[in-house]
């Protein structure tokens, strides 16, 4: 079987979407099938494969209205010529923008089924204000992300979500919908090997056992500020408490200033941006207290599987979707509680026998996440999308 999979924002960005979709991508390729990317050109990214998988760009300008994403024409031949080339029977669309609007209309024409999977909450306030820019405007603009939304998955023949949560959302708001709930995947094997604690220690020398970690993009969406303040109320308490953050973004150099004005310039270091490998291999995952995370708007992020296929705990706010991802291996917090939050990294960087507890949960909990488990449920998914298609209708009728 050939699969088109579509991106609308590739390499050389990297976020969880991207992530989940390679691992996905190689598992499916291990498992017999052919698989192809489809994704808006750009000069910063222009290898012919990653990985060994074939990328075809589509022509593209930038838009500057979020990091990577990308217009192109709305008349553009080269979807349909890709398509009919690789002999594609499967098109899998990541996302509601213009490159998947390409790939469904050319899907259509051709009769091949349209899988689209649901990743980034796009409805939530701190995704609509990069759009509209006043929090003035986050109702209308609200009532025409889900119109949008609905454009993309009313053209798609099976939704899929990572997370129950996102899962309950669709079929609430478009109850003719087909959605299927299958999660994210890791290469379980990436975790069984890294830098040892002693090396980690010698090239990071503010690393300790009371260090903490968040990876993600330094935006609001990720509420970054909630994080730096509920550790800041934590470390007031301990202060051989650690902070490192892993990443870029907008928020960045305020992030920083903050820390600076709070004189915390050595307990939370800024470690930019690393390669995917490099942090899987650092050390940093594996001997963290946790992975840490204040974000309210995440469906099912790749981080914190990465922090569960380590058996690294995590502790995450109490909100539907992420907390899907706590069983025991590490704590919830109140979202938007920077109190609360603080009182939680307190008391897991000193209690050992919760600690060691979480831990031993993770290891538990990480082969629900088994990257070639994930893509045997994708492939039965294309496999029978019709016959899925069809019971669905009966039911209907």
């Amino acid at each position: 079987m050939t699969i088109a999979i579509v991106l609308e924002i590739f390499l050389p960005t990297v976020n969880g979407v991207i992530t989940a979709t390679l691992n996905l991508a190689e598992n499916l390729i291990k498992r017999g099938n052919k698989v192809i990317f489809i994704v808006p050109s750009w000069s910063k990214f222009t290898d012919k494969e990653i990985n060994g998988i074939p990328v075809h760009y589509i022509p593209s300008i930038a838009t500057y209205m979020y990091p990577g994403i990308r217009m192109i024409s709305p008349s553009n031949r080269s979807m349909k010529k890709i398509l009919e080339k690789e002999g594609v029977d499967i098109v899998h669309i990541t996302g509601p923008w213009v490159v998947c609007r390409s790939a469904i209309l050319s899907a259509r024409r051709k009769k091949i089924p349209v899988i689209q999977s649901f990743h980034t909450l796009i409805y939530e306030d701190t995704y609509i204000l990069y759009l509209c820019r006043t929090k003035l405007l986050i109702p209308l603009f609200r009532a025409l992300s889900w119109w949008y939304i609905g454009r993309y998955v009313n053209k798609s023949d099976v939704m899929t979500a990572p997370s129950i949560h996102a899962c309950n959302v669709i079929q609430e708001k478009f109850p003719k919908s087909i959605t299927k709930h299958i999660r994210n995947g890791i290469d379980l094997k990436e975790f069984e090997n890294c830098s040892s604690y002693e090396e980690l220690s010698e090239k990071y020398p503010q690393f300790n056992d009371k260090t903490y970690v968040f990876v993600g993009r330094l935006g609001e969406e990720k509420a970054v500020s909630v994080l730096i303040e509920a550790f800041r109320l934590a470390w007031l308490k301990d202060r051989e408490l650690r902070l490192f953050v892993i990443g870029d973004g907008p928020g960045k150099k305020i992030y920083e200033r903050t820390v600076s004005e709070n004189h915390m310039d050595d307990a939370i270091v800024f470690l930019g941006r690393l390669d995917h490998h490099e942090l899987l291999t650092s050390g940093l995952y594996h001997y963290a207290r946790a992975l840490v995370t204040a974000s309210t708007t995440e469906n099912q992020p790749v981080t914190v599987l990465e922090a569960i296929g380590c058996s690294t705990p995590v502790i995450v706010p109490d909100v539907d979707g992420i907390n899907e991802l706590w069983s025991g291996n590490g704590m919830l917090f109140e979202a938007n509680n920077a109190v609360d939050f603080a009182d939680k990294l307190v008391k897991l960087a000193n209690d050992e026998k919760l600690y060691q507890q979480c831990k031993l949960s993770g290891e538990k909990l990480k082969k629900k996440f088994d990257g070639m488990i994930i893509a045997e449920q994708f492939e039965n998914l294309y496999n029978n999308v019709s016959e899925i298609i069809a019971k669905h209708s009966n039911q209907r009728s």
